[in-house]
């Protein structure tokens, strides 16, 4: 969350060359294939301007303290780099033309490990939590149907997908779990 609230700051002081910016660093699908695979996982660290980046920035400070909650501290970062890494690839090879930026991809892989989780916490968490979580990632679906010009659903999806098998392969608890300092160290270097 800090990172991204300091990519806003650097994106505010450089207002008028946004667009530079993508360009530089997004995710232009056209250069993956000649050897810039780096912007594979700096797209989903830019934004297409403000309003984009403080929606995805409220959708983190809103599933992040969940994630913490149930996963422990450094789930959150380890699922969110995991799960944009899946969703800027499953973005290329699915619509190979284009421009992709923002962190959509690791927000949906929060939605997506807290879906799952959700599902086999039954004795922790209310079944309408499932539910809602559920609803938000087919609501996000349908957007981009209506918005396909403008949303990128294959990284929507890599994230989903990501996030579920994260949740299906880390320990529920990772601090009473035996990997679970090593678990906290994957976290700090995501």
């Amino acid at each position: 969350r800090l990172l991204m609230a300091v990519l806003f700051l650097i994106m505010l002081a450089q207002l008028p060359e946004v667009e530079t910016s993508i360009q530089a660093a997004g995710l232009v699908k056209s250069l993956v294939p000649e050897g810039q695979r780096w912007r594979l996982l700096t797209g989903p660290l830019l934004h297409g301007g403000i309003l984009h980046l403080g929606v995805n920035l409220v959708a983190i400070w809103s599933l992040g303290p969940l994630v913490e909650a149930h996963g422990g501290r450094g789930t959150l970062p380890l699922v969110f780099l995991v799960s944009a890494l899946p969703g800027s690839p499953a973005g290329l090879y699915l619509v190979p033309e284009g421009l992709s930026v923002g962190a959509s991809g690791g927000i949906l892989g929060l939605a997506g490990y807290l879906f799952a989780l959700a599902a086999g916490k039954a004795d922790i968490m209310p079944a309408r939590y499932h539910k809602r979580i559920g609803v938000g990632i087919l609501a996000t679906g349908m957007f981009g149907l209506f918005g396909y010009r403008f949303v990128d659903n294959a990284a929507h999806l890599g994230g989903v997908l990501a996030g579920i098998l994260l949740a299906l392969l880390l320990p529920p608890s990772p601090a009473s779990h035996p990997a679970g300092q090593e678990l906290r160290i994957l976290g700090l270097i995501a």
